[in-house]
């Protein structure tokens, strides 16, 4: 019926019955499962009819309740990655209600009316720090596996939020602003979960895709309010007593309290990620996190290597891992009439 029912759409719509070839092959192919399922278990006990049938109903709710708990255990995952979203959100948002103000307390001579392209530069350092990683940071999470992307990226978040809500000159805001969006890599590969852990269940991943970009519009609601909210206590504030007991600490950093948020919300949802997102890139395929460092080196040395002139690179060799090789030397012994020795060395 399957088959009949796609050559039955493709005469009455050619496009439409080529669109829904896959999907009518995989319908066909579960029907065809269930169909051998149950071929399989009338057969399990013919002697005994009852046997059978309550094997046949204890094999179909055992089946019933695995599927429910994978289905329960991807949504549980799902709220972990929304996570992620509303903290990621919360970083690249939050610093657009008080970069004026933080441009005109960093910087003398700027006030309201020139404040403006000095905000625009703090807002847009995190995302040219992201565009410059992400491909980077994609092949890590290939490598390394996703989830040791995440949650080292989560780490660099909380420690640089921390130091930019802490700047004391505009130099350092946009450095620490751009280093933080250098070392974020959990876009991208937060994606990639949503994908994988589905395990090819289209439902599954539209819905899951859905949500998890969903809670961006979330983040962009209620970001800017509170960010704007708790910057500047001392000014805003002053009769509070929690700003009466930090008084001096809140007016050295006005700005310091939008970027605890991102802390607390970046360790929240480190734990989430390592309690309930599960590693999808196959274990066979994942390199040990004690190579980084090495790996990172032998990269940087590799780049070094070749803006160098040829002449420069002839003794050094490095493999398609990015590791060194070792110099490989075969050498001759020469005599001379005087009787000294000469070595020919060879190097490859």
């Amino acid at each position: 019926q399957a088959e009949d029912g796609n050559r039955f759409g493709q005469s009455i719509h050619p496009k439409r019955g080529q669109a829904k070839n896959t999907r009518v092959e995989n319908i066909f192919d579960e029907v065809t499962k269930c169909s051998q399922k149950t071929y399989t278990m009338r057969f399990i006990d013919s002697s005994n009819p009852d046997m059978s049938k309550a094997t046949s109903a204890s094999t179909i709710s055992s089946l019933q309740s695995s599927a429910d708990d994978d289905e329960n255990a991807y949504w549980l995952g799902i709220m972990a990655l929304c996570m992620i979203s509303l903290s990621q959100s919360w970083l690249m948002i939050s610093v657009f209600p008080y970069s004026g103000f933080m441009a005109i307390d960093l910087i003398d001579g700027v006030n309201e009316e020139n404040a403006g392209s000095y905000a625009g530069l703090l807002a847009s350092a995190f995302m040219a720090g992201r565009a410059t990683t992400a491909y980077m940071w994609g092949k890590a999470a290939d490598v390394y596996g996703r989830k040791f992307v995440m949650w080292i990226s989560l780490v660099f978040c909380s420690v640089l939020s921390v130091l930019f809500g802490m700047s004391q000159s505009f130099g350092m805001a946009i450095f620490w602003r751009f280093l933080l969006g250098l070392c974020n890599g959990v876009f991208g590969t937060s994606k990639t979960c949503v994908s994988e852990m589905a395990n090819g269940n289209e439902r599954l991943e539209t819905r899951g895709m859905s949500t998890v970009m969903g809670m961006w519009a979330w983040g962009f609601l209620f970001s800017p309010a509170l960010s704007g909210w708790l910057s500047e206590p001392t000014t805003s504030y002053p009769d509070s007593w929690i700003v009466n007991i930090f008084h001096n600490f809140l007016e050295r950093n006005p700005f310091i309290l939008p970027n605890l948020v991102s802390v607390v919300l970046c360790c929240m949802t480190i734990i989430a990620v390592m309690v309930f997102v599960p590693e999808t890139l196959p274990a066979d395929e994942i390199r040990s996190a004690r190579h980084v460092a090495s790996d990172v080196l032998c990269g940087i040395r590799n780049a070094f290597v070749s803006c160098l002139p040829a002449r420069c690179t002839r003794s050094m060799s490095f493999s398609s891992r990015g590791e060194l090789e070792p110099l490989q030397i075969s050498g001759t012994q020469q005599y001379s009439s005087t009787g000294t020795m000469h070595r020919t060395q060879q190097y490859s």
